[in-house]
């Protein structure tokens, strides 16, 4: 099947052929007939992997601690070696998608083949034309609802998790800064609560559709704090959402500029946070961060195991604010095809994404689609187009289940210094399975000697036959 994938080392993207995923007990195997683009994260993870080492180090600080972390703990090679693997390991990109359920797991619930359903989920709801889900992160799409329309419901997911953290009540007068996809559905989902809604954004265009999907009043950015004073009579707005997506910190001070007294701000988007501690504190407003789908999406009970939360002691949880998404698509509450600007095939997902950084091109909502017609090839996939060739002469080939870091770090790399020919290997992640296997095969040459450290000896190593040579062995 095909899946999209990008190496966070040189944050290059391309369509690779991987095998099928596997199905687990609490899960569905679903064939994808649409996926979204998320603009905001998906840019940011592909400027990300694109920025050069001491970029990503910039921007991600806590990733640098648990590098020292390892320098103290295992030493330099070590450390080097799980660095370099982890830029080299390819990453399944996306995680809004809407297909047909191809199987069911044992486990799986109310799940049936040949239910459609909306997937959700970083190595779930990715770019591919088969995922595996848990039952956790999916949901059934309503009779009414078109499957591409249903590839919204992971966004929608996230837009109720901040009216939730913004505890917005009917008449409530709300901002809602930064109009992309999840601002724009936070737009129509507040309308749907009967709240009333200032909208602002950098483009004039899009203040313009905010309009048009119900915002009561919308602005650019440079008069929200007029338009704030004359909105709310000099009051101040009760809540304020932050879905915008910056490099600035300015998102936080001017949300706390516009809000009341004893206001919420809620951060929906991805921007540095820094809280101007005096105006928060005189008007003594609270800050929180909603947190992508909601509850329970960080867990790996709800999300490797698919254990869901206690409906009584945990009302709104990832799965279930998939659900009401949709049920407030079917009742014509919210509307998605407004949003959508631009269609492709998954074999043209780089042109999308090219289009995606395109700055004057101004995309929305990008589709990804596929062909369910066709049919789907099920079984190993081969890494290399070459025929296997036969062993040579005390040549060791192996196969290896599982390669996960600890296999990545230390396993799979000793192997290849030891001469040993990775023959077939099998992993839960299907995108990385192809990439890991021609690495190793690549790597796997000149046999390098171990380095011997100070105070520890090693046994001799048996000495070659005569005439014989590593690229024999190979």
């Amino acid at each position: 099947m095909k899946q999209l994938v990008q190496s966070y080392r040189s944050g290059a993207l391309r369509v690779e052929e991987v095998p099928v995923p596997a199905l687990r007990p609490a899960g569905v195997l679903v064939r994808n007939a649409f996926s979204l683009i998320s603009p905001g994260t998906e840019r940011a993870q592909m400027e990300l992997a694109r920025a050069s080492l001491l970029e990503k180090a910039r921007q991600r600080p806590e990733q640098v601690r648990q590098v020292l972390r390892s320098l103290r703990q295992e030493g330099w090679l070590a450390t080097y070696r799980k660095v370099m693997d982890r830029l080299d390991t390819p990453v399944a990109v996306g995680y809004c998608s809407a297909g047909i359920v191809l199987e069911a797991g044992a486990e799986a619930g109310n799940f049936r083949v040949g239910d459609r359903v909306a997937c959700a989920g970083e190595g779930h709801g990715s770019h591919a034309e088969v995922v595996y889900v848990p039952r956790t992160l999916c949901a059934c799409v309503p009779e009414n609802v078109p499957l591409e329309h249903a590839a919204f419901a992971p966004l929608g997911a996230i837009a109720l998790e901040s009216l939730r953290e913004a505890q917005v009540e009917l008449g409530a007068r709300v901002g809602v800064i930064g109009l992309g996809l999840v601002g724009l559905l936070i737009v129509q989902l507040l309308e749907a609560a009967g709240c009333h809604v200032l909208a602002s954004d950098l483009e004039s265009e899009r203040v313009r559709r905010a309009r048009e999907l119900g915002a009561e009043a919308a602005c650019e950015a440079a008069s929200l704090e007029t338009a704030a004073e004359s909105f709310t009579g000099g009051r101040g707005l009760d809540a304020v959402i932050l879905a915008a997506a910056t490099r600035s910190a300015e998102p936080v001070e001017t949300a706390g500029r516009i809000s009341r007294e004893k206001g919420r701000v809620v951060i929906v988007g991805a921007f540095p946070i820094e809280v101007p501690r005096k105006l928060y504190y005189e008007k003594e407003l609270t800050l929180s961060v909603s947190r992508a789908f909601g509850a329970g999406t960080y867990d790996p009970e709800v999300v490797e195991r698919g254990r869901d939360y206690p409906y009584s002691y945990v009302r709104w949880t990832a799965g279930r604010h998939l659900e009401e998404f949709l049920a407030q698509l079917a009742r014509g509450r919210v509307r998605v095809e407004p949003l959508l600007t631009h269609r492709f095939p998954i074999e043209r997902a780089e042109d999308a994404y090219r289009l995606l950084g395109d700055a004057a091109a101004r995309p929305l909502g990008i589709l990804f689609t596929y062909d369910v017609e066709k049919p789907l090839a099920r079984g190993p996939v081969r890494a290399s187009a070459a025929p296997p060739s036969a062993p040579a002469i005390g040549e060791l080939r192996v196969g290896v289940i599982g390669a996960g870091k600890f296999a990545q770090t230390y396993l799979l790399p000793h192997l290849r210094r030891r001469g040993v020919r990775l023959h077939s290997l099998a992993t839960a992640t299907a995108a990385q399975v192809r990439v890991r296997r021609s690495r190793l095969r690549r790597r796997g040459g000149r046999r390098r000697p171990a380095r011997q450290l100070p105070g520890h000896r090693y046994p001799a190593r048996p000495a070659r036959p005569p005439g014989s040579s590593g690229a024999a062995r190979r």
